[in-house]
């Protein structure tokens, strides 16, 4: 798996992603209340034993025209000097609780 998930939903101002292990009975839980985070990246080689989770300001290929005029690709434009940041709380859990 390597997507970008977009249209994210908020849960109380934040966008809330999880990944289970239901073998070991536990989750991970990332929170981010930043309204910048437009995408969840999820990238999980079938081959490996990780999973990497990225909440991302842009969409996957922001520049591409795969994307209708006018869609707001999450391209964050600094001024000079200026900068952005973000937040994220990782929560674990056991699963089934």
């Amino acid at each position: 798996m390597d997507d970008c998930f977009t249209g994210l939903r908020r849960e109380a101002d934040e966008v809330v992603t999880e990944v289970l292990d239901p073998a070991a009975a536990v989750g991970l839980r990332l929170r981010t209340s930043s309204p910048e985070v437009k995408a969840v990246q999820v990238f999980a080689p079938a081959d490996q034993a990780f999973v990497v989770v990225e909440p991302q300001f842009n969409l996957a290929e922001p520049y591409a025209d795969i994307w209708p005029p006018g869609t707001d690709t999450g391209m964050a434009r600094l001024p000079p000097g200026g900068r952005l940041t973000y937040e994220v709380r990782l929560e674990a859990f056991a699963v089934g609780t």
